[in-house]
């Protein structure tokens, strides 16, 4: 296993049931897991990836409503426009018919999601949000970027499989 560091994966052990010993079985039983999840679920509402995004999109609208009126058509509006992405192509890709189209479309959530990385960083530093405000974004965006990565993942696998002929 690659060298994690100890934020990481206390964050992996508290919210996902990861440890350094069950970590390779974990993560092969999620992939599984997300494979079943494709192939059984009947909108984007259900997949773990947007609910996570939707989740940070909400806390991003409630925490940018208290940063200054002058960072309305700044800082604020790109703030909540790169969350709403995420989500969003999350959405648009769900229903393409092609892996490749999917997979697209999640690259394009994964952008959206570091920049919504940066602008949680610049929040803080420049004083608008509190550390604990900072640790609960990041914590957010953390658990988002797993699944959605780990839905990637999945869909990239499934393309890759060679398919069966039948006789």
């Amino acid at each position: 296993m690659l060298r994690v560091g100890v934020k990481k994966l206390r964050f992996r052990e508290k919210y996902l049931g990861y440890s350094k010993k069950n970590a390779s079985s974990k993560y092969k039983d999620m992939i599984m897991q997300h494979n079943r999840n494709i192939e059984s679920s009947n909108s984007f509402r259900d997949l773990e990836c947007w609910q996570k995004a939707h989740e940070f999109v909400k806390m991003v609208y409630s925490i940018t409503k208290a940063f200054p009126a002058d960072e309305q058509y700044g800082l604020t509006s790109q703030f909540r426009r790169a969350a709403v992405s995420i989500a969003a192509n999350i959405c648009e890709g769900y229903r393409k018919v092609s892996v490749a189209d999917k997979l697209r479309f999640l690259n394009i959530a994964q952008g959206s999601l570091e920049e919504c990385r940066y602008y949680i960083i610049l929040s803080f530093d420049i004083g608008y949000i509190n550390r604990e405000t900072y640790e609960h974004l990041d914590y957010l965006i953390s658990g988002t970027s797993w699944k959605l990565n780990g839905y990637a993942e999945a869909l990239n696998k499934k393309r890759h499989q060679p398919k069966s002929t039948s006789e």
